[in-house]
């Protein structure tokens, strides 16, 4: 079994997570429910094997004595994916988040304009809620956008606006 043809199976059906667990079928995440490919259980060397077509022995290793691994990965022509890759009870298993290559914006989802007016403000919160998925992120990640692009100064960046010290208020 190959790693390309899972992920390139998971991203065609739209899958915001691609899942290998030892002594399962692969497991994709669409539209936040799980729904098992057409494929047969994998035994802990299967998932051992696929992982290990991701990652360096060093990752592996780290893996090994850790039993669990964080890290990204790229795939020329297909795209990037967010790894979380643990040990279980039944061995190796990993979740691969498929990462998309273009950032929404507010408009393509469908947010109201006011979304980025309130974005913008100079004082207040905004919260975006709902479980982990796209519906959560990508208005997130499209209202950063608006943020970033409406930044007066080059060198002022959101992580230096996020660490900055507080002030009094």
């Amino acid at each position: 079994m190959d790693l390309t043809a899972l992920l390139t199976a998971a991203l065609k059906h739209q899958a915001s997570d691609l899942h290998l667990s030892a002594g399962m079928q692969p497991m994709l995440r669409v539209h936040g429910q799980m729904q098992a490919m057409d494929l047969p259980a994998l035994d802990a060397n299967a998932v051992a094997h696929l992982l290990a077509q991701a990652s360096s022995a060093e990752q592996q290793q780290v893996l090994a004595t850790a039993l669990e691994l964080d890290f990204a990965l790229a795939l020329p022509g297909l795209g990037r994916f967010r790894v979380n890759a643990f040990m279980q009870s039944r061995g190796t298993a990993a979740v691969f988040r498929c990462i998309p290559g273009e950032v929404p914006t507010l408009a393509s989802l469908g947010v109201p304009a006011v979304a980025a007016e309130l974005a913008l403000s100079p004082r207040g919160l905004v919260l975006v809620t709902g479980r982990a998925s796209p519906a959560r992120w990508q208005p997130c990640s499209a209202i950063i956008c608006v943020c970033g692009a409406a930044m007066s100064s080059p060198s002022k960046t959101l992580s230096s606006l996020c660490t900055a010290p507080a002030r009094a208020w």
